[in-house]
């Protein structure tokens, strides 16, 4: 991660460059660099709820798709939680070919979901 740290939306931001080149920010909670705010805001909702979690722990492939690593999962529930916020084409054929390949409890936070527990 680069270390041109910045305030945003009142997280700490850092600027991340991917493997291509292209930088992608990323925020910090606890040491623990994520993608969106959005994962930032579920993990200490978690946390405050007192349910263990993982941050993208494992790697499923895929196929045609490339992998896919779901957002969090949560040990003790023996379950996974994808955040999406934005929901792109190739994003949601991973996560629906990841439903229909692998046997795992998955759950979708989408706006809706999100507004519901008054995370966004």
């Amino acid at each position: 991660y680069g270390r041109s740290d910045i305030a945003y939306k009142g997280f700490l931001a850092v600027d991340k460059k991917r493997k291509n080149g292209e930088l992608e920010t990323a925020f910090e909670y606890k040491g623990i660099f994520m993608r969106s705010t959005w994962e930032v805001k579920l993990a200490k909702w978690l946390d405050t709820l007192g349910i263990s979690w993982l941050y993208e722990p494992h790697q499923y492939p895929c196929g045609n798709f490339g992998i896919y690593i779901p957002d969090f999962y949560l040990p003790e529930k023996n379950k996974y939680i994808e955040v999406k916020g934005w929901q792109s084409k190739v994003g949601m054929d991973k996560y629906y070919y990841f439903i229909k390949r692998y046997n795992k409890q998955i759950e979708l936070y989408d706006e809706t979901k999100m507004r519901e527990l008054g995370l966004v």
